[in-house]
């Protein structure tokens, strides 16, 4: 039954893949009757990723329980690929990645069989390849108003060799546990399925474009005061010449430039700055909104491993306010209630980040994170109740026009429980971007 279930998810996640490839030639058809609203932008990194996560995971079966922490160090170079198409009628994000390189872990497990109980100590070495891609759709029936779509699908497959020293006890003697060592190679494929559908209501806007536009105006014309209608004229303009490029074409930063510079002079009646392409060379940040949006449906995640299943229903509102240039500030809340064969929960994550610019070159992020779990079977079995408080810090910059550094830090300071594992995880980033 296990297999015929895997079998099933892999169909799924391959004609999710097939049918999100198929979405990229669509861009040039919106391409077409585009101006200035919203951000349309396909861009592939490829480089070198350094990260340690931490993972939990057990198997089980009539006779056997498998449970399994660890801490895994990766050196991968990898192959990406992200899409957004946020503009009038849908808000589409589309994200593609590929790594491999090599790994190391180290962790317990325990392993019971019958009435034997087995605990590991674990060294792991191996090469690893791992493959993610995801969907996210918000299709719009009026101003505000829209229908949610998202999918992500993930596979890991990892060839390892595994060093493990333990203590084995038989469960129903009074014998001491005696001493165990094993040490073999494994082939490890793990694969999982999320989705998520509903409906929404809010349109945050997206001010990349707005945000380049202040800083051209603030850095080459200070003693001038422009007008938000100026400034959105300006932005307009930008956001004209950037949603035109294509993959297909590698875009003319000279051309580029002597347009936007056009257009200050034409428009704007404003003097061309003398070294715009030095400022437009920058700014390609990831999507940057102001506003709120509120959504609400059912969900579903699949992992060939327990826990398996689960299933249940989510409220999420989101809300991203627009400071100035320099800063953003994002906030969030979901509530979800989780279904699961052995038992149900309610899941509350709250986040609150703030977002620093301080040119087009880079950005700082720090993020708090507090996320209570309540045990609820029914109202006659509540409990336990579990929490994790998780503060992340995250730094990116662009070096010139193609080579980006990306370093994230985060660290649950709670302690580990059922749902969360105490530890750092972090990741280095050096990868080159074309777009």
């Amino acid at each position: 039954m296990r297999r015929g279930k895997e079998l099933q998810v892999l169909i799924i996640i391959a004609a999710f893949i097939l049918v999100s490839v198929r979405c990229f030639p669509a861009e040039q058809i919106i391409r077409d009757t585009l101006t200035s609203n919203g951000l349309l932008k396909t861009e592939i990194n490829y480089g070198f990723k350094f990260f340690r996560n931490n993972s939990r995971e057990a198997l089980k079966t009539e006779y056997t329980e498998y449970s399994e922490n660890r801490a895994t160090y990766n050196a991968d170079y990898f192959y990406s690929i992200n899409h957004w198409n946020l503009t009038e009628p849908k808000h589409e994000m589309i994200n593609a990645f590929l790594g491999v390189g090599p790994l190391y872990s180290d962790g317990t497990s325990i392993r019971k069989e019958t009435i034997y109980k087995t605990s590991f100590n674990n060294r792991i070495y191996g090469m690893n390849l791992f493959g993610e891609i995801s969907y996210s759709g918000r299709f719009y029936s009026g101003t505000r108003s829209y229908g949610l779509v998202e999918v992500n699908g993930f596979g890991l497959f990892e060839k390892i060799k595994k060093r493990s020293n333990g203590t084995k006890a038989d469960l129903l003697s009074s014998a001491l546990p005696v001493e165990v060592q094993e040490e073999y190679l494994d082939n490890r494929f793990r694969y999982g399925l999320n989705t998520r559908a509903g409906w929404g209501i809010g349109k945050p806007e997206v001010v990349n474009y707005r945000m380049v536009a202040e800083y051209i105006l603030d850095k080459y014309y200070p003693e001038q005061l422009f007008s938000e209608t100026e400034k959105q004229k300006v932005a307009g303009a930008i956001g004209r010449i950037k949603n035109a490029r294509s993959l297909n074409n590698q875009h003319n930063t000279d051309k580029e430039t002597a347009q936007l510079g056009h257009f200050i002079n034409s428009q704007m009646l404003l003097t061309i700055p003398e070294n715009l392409k030095e400022t437009w060379l920058f700014g390609e940040f990831s999507p940057r909104y102001d506003g709120s949006r509120f959504d609400a449906g059912p969900f579903f995640n699949y992992y060939n491993r327990e826990p398996d299943f689960i299933y249940g229903g989510f409220v999420n509102y989101e809300n991203n306010k627009y400071q100035n240039f320099h800063w953003n500030r994002y906030f969030k809340t979901e509530l979800s209630y989780n279904i699961y064969k052995i038992r149900n929960w309610f899941r509350w994550e709250t986040s609150l980040a703030f977002d620093y610019y301080k040119n087009l070159r880079s950005k700082f992020s720090i993020e708090l994170k507090y996320v209570p779990v309540l045990v609820f079977n029914s109202f006659n079995d509540i409990g336990p109740f579990s929490h994790v408080l998780i503060p992340s810090l995250e730094y990116y910059t662009e070096l010139n026009e193609k080579l980006r550094i990306n370093v994230a830090f985060s660290y649950n300071l709670t302690g580990d429980n059922d749902f969360y594992m105490k530890g750092p995880e972090f990741s280095l980033a050096f990868y080159r971007s074309r777009y």
